[in-house]
């Protein structure tokens, strides 16, 4: 009777490995699928961060060497845009929205190619020079 019993087992094992690994497999790749959304999530937020590093330092530089022309109005603008966008999605900005999909990470830069220290603290730093600019800004135009 083991020896009717034993092949059926062995059978048994075997399809029951085979399932298992397909299933570790499948949870392995669904992983790797969800790293490479985070990888190009973060690489699309490093790339918006740049650009509105570089209006911001922009805006700065104008406003600092007295050259207010139209891309000082279009920076305000874009700037304005950027502030709009955090008010509607609750001071957060919507990229991060999505990468929280892809990641349960509670680091702060989990989501950008930033060190954590400056994408813990990056609203307060470009909040201060945008205001520092604008009230050099108005300085600049009510002396004028």
């Amino acid at each position: 009777m083991d020896a009717v019993i034993a092949p059926h087992t062995a059978f048994v094992r075997k399809i029951v490995w085979r399932s298992r690994w397909k299933m570790e497999l499948s949870q392995e790749q669904d992983l790797v699928k969800k790293e490479r959304k985070l990888l190009l999530i973060k690489a699309v937020h490093t790339v918006v961060w740049v650009f509105y590093n570089v209006v911001i330092f922009y805006l700065l530089y104008a406003v600092l060497t007295n050259r207010i022309d139209k891309w000082v109005w279009i920076c305000l603008g874009l700037i304005a845009l950027e502030g709009l966008v955090l008010l509607v999605f609750n001071k957060m900005c919507p990229i991060t929205v999505v990468a929280r999909r892809y990641s349960d990470s509670n680091r702060d830069n989990f989501d950008i190619f930033l060190p954590n220290w400056l994408a813990r603290h990056n609203k307060a730093i470009y909040t201060s020079i945008v205001l520092i600019s604008v009230l050099i800004l108005i300085y600049r135009l009510v002396l004028a």
